[in-house]
């Protein structure tokens, strides 16, 4: 003879077990919707951090190649190896045009595990004692949509100043800036 309570327990298994549930907490896509709407945003910027960036840059720019004359212009590329802090050991493979002291180019910096930024480049030249010398002051700015994996979200600006003989092709400097990591 069955107990009532084992009967109970049965109906109260069965029941549960036809419950509907999801094994995981929400989807990314319930998530993200949190953060649309201005609401969204606001919360979004409190959850961003300020850092700055400080390191050393080196590398070696390739021979430039210059325009037909009568032109002072040329294209010119730069292989180089960063090591900053919050972005940690990076190359950088950079490309811009010069006319005159000024430039202008874009750099895509990528870590060891692929994951890459993406900077427009501003810069000036100053020349020094030597004639095929200059330092060189760049600005790098990261759009918002310029970076993949740990850089997704990745947004602010550095200054590189470097020094460049055309005679020598290493060339190394000094990097400094903001970052604003979402």
């Amino acid at each position: 003879m069955r107990s009532p309570v084992a009967g109970f327990v049965l109906i109260a298994l069965s029941v549960g077990c036809n419950a509907v549930s999801t094994p995981t907490g929400p989807s990314l896509v319930a998530a993200s919707a949190e953060f649309s709407g201005e609401a969204g945003a606001a919360t979004l910027s409190a959850r961003s951090s300020t850092v700055p960036i400080k390191g050393r840059l080196e590398g070696v720019a390739d021979p430039p190649e210059p325009d037909p004359p009568p032109s002072t212009s040329f294209s010119a590329h730069l292989a180089a190896t960063v090591n900053a802090t919050h972005l940690g050991r990076l190359t950088m493979d950079y490309s811009h045009r010069v006319e005159g002291l000024n430039g202008s180019g874009s750099a895509i910096f990528t870590a060891p595990n692929g994951d890459s930024f993406t900077t427009t480049v501003e810069g000036t030249a100053t020349p020094t004692s030597s004639p095929t010398a200059f330092i060189v002051v760049e600005t790098h700015t990261i759009t918002a949509t310029g970076g993949v994996g740990r850089f997704a979200d990745l947004r602010g600006s550095f200054v590189v100043t470097r020094t460049v003989d055309f005679l020598d092709p290493f060339t190394a400097g000094s990097i400094e800036g903001m970052l604003i990591k979402q």
